[in-house]
């Protein structure tokens, strides 16, 4: 991905996030795999920046998060930025897992282990998510998100950047908490990861 240049809300100026800087290394994938997955560090690296400026009282935000509160933006933001820095400064070790092995049960698209910092585990079913460059946001293979989102979900995770929780999957179910249990739906990393594709899609104007 090159530059990436777009008008930060809350900020009122053009931001142009530069390539990532973030040191990458692999065990146990396949070069197609390698592609896919730098792919979706690059893109995350762009669109956790683009997310953490865009952070406002609009649609995407009561979307994912519900009521807007300066509180509940500071939270989200803050978080954001946290990624995107682990994104920009930090190496990531990437392992290719087998799906049925470890953590890939079922349709799981990757996994961390909190102890293992900047780690992420891929399964099988990952390398078959849409990018955000090559869908429409009213498509129905979206409905749990995209590569690069994934790496925004699973970097929130560590206590090091925004000790996100799993408390529910898909933008379905997600949508719904926001506007049952916003508390829960700004500690939630699918949340966080659904914002940041819908600020792109939408250019956090909805």
């Amino acid at each position: 991905m090159g530059r990436l240049c777009f008008r930060g809300l809350a900020l009122a100026v053009i931001v142009c996030a530069p390539q990532v800087a973030t040191a990458q290394s692999f065990e146990d994938c396949e070069k197609r795999e390698i592609a896919i997955i730098r792919t979706a560090i690059e893109g995350a690296h762009d669109l956790a920046l683009q997310a953490a400026v865009s952070v406002g009282d609009t649609p995407e935000y009561r979307r994912w998060f519900g009521d807007y509160t300066r509180h509940g933006a500071d939270a989200v933001r803050r978080d954001l930025k946290t990624v995107y820095k682990a994104l920009a400064e930090l190496n990531i070790h990437n392992v290719c897992v087998n799906t049925g092995l470890d953590g890939c049960k079922g349709d799981t698209y990757a996994y961390i282990y909190r102890s293992e910092a900047w780690t992420i585990h891929y399964c099988r079913p990952f390398f078959g998510l849409p990018s955000v460059l090559g869908i429409s946001p009213s498509s129905s293979d979206l409905e749990y998100g995209t590569i690069e989102g994934t790496i925004i979900h699973e970097l929130s995770h560590f206590d090091q950047t925004a000790g996100t929780e799993d408390f529910c999957y898909s933008r379905t179910d997600c949508a719904r908490m926001a506007q049952r249990d916003p508390n829960s739906a700004r500690r939630n990393a699918d949340s966080l990861q659904y914002y940041s594709e819908d600020v792109l899609f939408f250019g956090g104007s909805g």
